[in-house]
């Protein structure tokens, strides 16, 4: 039985190392214009434009909505943004080609579309909506600074 327990011990540590090693070693370089170019194959690409621009798209409906002091919107405008949804829909190779940078700062705003859903149910007024949506701006041109797309 101790020799079972320490097998699996061994088992589960070296499945640790290996998931780290996917999760750390991504295909990257550093591109003549300074950024950390991030390579993922043509579907791997299409599938991160387009949450750029559903990104765009809910910056934007949000920023219709708070025009018209609509919460209720702003909170539909965000909603499957967030978390879940990073978790629900991004492909596990992009996960593992992806520097950890790059991840961190996409988990970012995907908890920040779930933090402005939050506060416009919670009838946060617009400035604090505001703030957020800023933030989240933020994000877009850190990333963009940082990393590109061959």
């Amino acid at each position: 039985m101790r020799i079972v327990s320490w097998l699996a011990l061994a088992l589960w540590a070296l499945t640790i190392v290996a998931i780290g090693f996917m999760f750390f070693k991504s295909s990257t370089e550093i591109g003549d214009d300074g950024r950390t170019v991030v390579k993922l194959d043509a579907a791997e690409q299409t599938f991160v434009l387009g949450e750029m621009r559903k990104f765009l798209e809910a910056i934007r409906d949000a920023t219709a909505a708070l025009e018209q002091d609509d919460m209720k919107a702003v909170a539909v405008a965000v909603t499957d943004k967030g978390l879940v949804a990073m978790m629900r829909d991004t492909p596990g190779s992009i996960i593992t080609k992806s520097p950890a940078d790059f991840l961190l700062l996409s988990t970012d705003m995907h908890k920040g579309f779930d933090d402005i859903k939050a506060a416009a149910e919670k009838g946060a007024d617009r400035d604090a909506i505001l703030l957020l949506m800023s933030e989240q701006l933020s994000r877009c041109v850190a990333c963009h600074s940082s990393f590109r797309m061959p």
